[in-house]
């Protein structure tokens, strides 16, 4: 037997090394690989433990942070809510950075010709 699940946004998949800072504690590395407008999932926390509904800081490589309200932890994974909602220009500038920062080094173009 199948089952689907009906979800609110669409989500993308990411590769990105990220910082969790929950307030006033000790941060944790973390790998970002979900996003959507409104949340973001999270693996490789390893022992990181958080508790669902606490607010969290998620720092991306680029330099932009995101606050976020823990969901959902288990296993070196959790779900967080974003505090505000990405707009699609911003999802889609976030997609087109993790493109770039994942792809391989003989693939960029201003690497290709030893520019």
């Amino acid at each position: 037997m199948s089952v689907s699940m009906i979800r609110a946004r669409r989500r993308y998949a990411m590769r990105l090394p990220i910082s969790l800072c929950p307030d006033g504690r000790k941060s944790a590395e973390g790998l970002l690989i979900e996003i959507s407008q409104e949340g973001a999932r999270i693996s490789c926390l390893g022992d990181w433990s958080c508790h669902a509904g606490e607010r969290v800081s998620l720092s991306l490589p680029d330099g932009q942070d995101m606050d976020a309200t823990v969901r959902w932890t288990h296993d070196g994974l959790a779900g967080l809510d974003l505090t505000a909602p990405l707009h699609c220009n911003e999802l889609s500038d976030l997609l087109a950075f993790n493109r770039d920062f994942t792809a391989p080094k003989a693939a960029r173009p201003e690497q290709r010709y030893g520019t």
